[in-house]
């Protein structure tokens, strides 16, 4: 199993928990014991302001209502702030390994999240009116909001950690691609009885290497797509034409090149398969364009 597989299994039991938690604390709020903690408040300032703003007359007098759970519910909302810390501290150390420039708005919901939990909050109820449920409604939705925050952010750990595995997977494979094409051009000086043996075997090499390129590229252009683009399928078995099709079929080459793709196969078509009918004797001409060719798409941008 892969390291980016084993992450993966990791926030996923981290999301898994995290819904847990907004679930468990429903539970809370929705039965939670409420009392009346001051009664026979006059409306505020705000209030007077706001009745001008929208035109709502305001209650006069409000209710304060406080959360006042019984022993039980209170050992229930203990296990829920309880499980949320273990959570913060494991979700913590992938946001401070994986997106450390994401940290602070990671850790700055932290307090608010526990000043829910902890239903340190009072809820203000028109006087003489008996409390209703819109308000538990309300002390979840506040936990959903901010939690949601913080719960997106590890959920684009495993993505991150792609990119940067694949960027790097590219800078490894074109020093390889490169290496590959500097040894078979070096082989288009050797002389002698062998030569021609040579000479193909410097075309398998630049068509190897370029093949592994074109790969390289979809696999990046998999991990850039959106949702709505089709993934690029391949195989080990597909050659450079083969690539080059589906590669010019997301428009990450011109259907115009494909003509020079097919000019490339034929020569790495005459290195593998001895004289005869269609396959002619390959050339220095045919393989230092081979190799040039390579070069140049290994060299060549194709994402922005």
């Amino acid at each position: 199993m892969s390291q980016l597989t084993l992450l993966q299994d990791r926030i996923q039991v981290l999301i898994d928990e995290a819904r847990d938690i907004g679930e468990a604390f429903w539970d809370f709020v929705s039965s939670a014991r409420v009392s009346k903690v001051r009664s026979l408040r006059p409306k505020s300032a705000l209030d007077s302001v706001l009745e001008e703003v929208d035109g709502e007359k305001r209650p006069e007098f409000y209710d304060d209502w406080g959360w006042a759970p019984t022993h039980e519910q209170h050992e229930q909302q203990r296990s829920i702030i309880s499980r949320y810390e273990v959570w913060f501290n494991a979700s913590s150390a992938l946001i401070y390994q994986y997106l450390p420039h994401r940290w602070d708005d990671f850790a700055i919901p932290y307090p608010y999240i526990k000043d829910i939990l902890e239903c340190n909050n009072t809820m203000h109820h028109a006087a003489g009116k008996r409390f209703d449920g819109q308000y538990r409604v309300q002390q979840h939705r506040r936990l959903t909001q901010i939690f949601d925050r913080q719960v997106d952010i590890v959920l684009s750990v495993p993505e991150v950690v792609r990119t940067r595995a694949l960027r790097l997977q590219k800078l490894i494979g074109v020093d390889i691609i490169s290496a590959d094409l500097d040894r078979a051009e070096r082989q288009l000086d050797v002389k002698g009885t062998i030569r021609d043996a040579i000479i193909r075997a410097a075309g398998v090499i630049a068509t190897v290497a370029l093949e592994k390129f074109l790969k390289l590229v979809a696999d990046e252009y998999n991990s850039r797509r959106t949702s709505e683009q089709e993934a690029i399928d391949y195989t080990d078995e597909d050659g450079i034409l083969e690539m080059a099709g589906k590669l010019g079929q997301v428009n990450l080459l011109e259907h115009t090149e494909l003509a020079i793709f097919k000019q490339l196969d034929t020569t790495h078509q005459n290195c593998v398969h001895p004289p005869g009918g269609d396959i002619n004797e390959p050339t220095d001409t045919d393989i230092a364009l081979l190799i040039q060719k390579a070069r140049e798409y290994v060299n060549m941008e194709f994402f922005e």
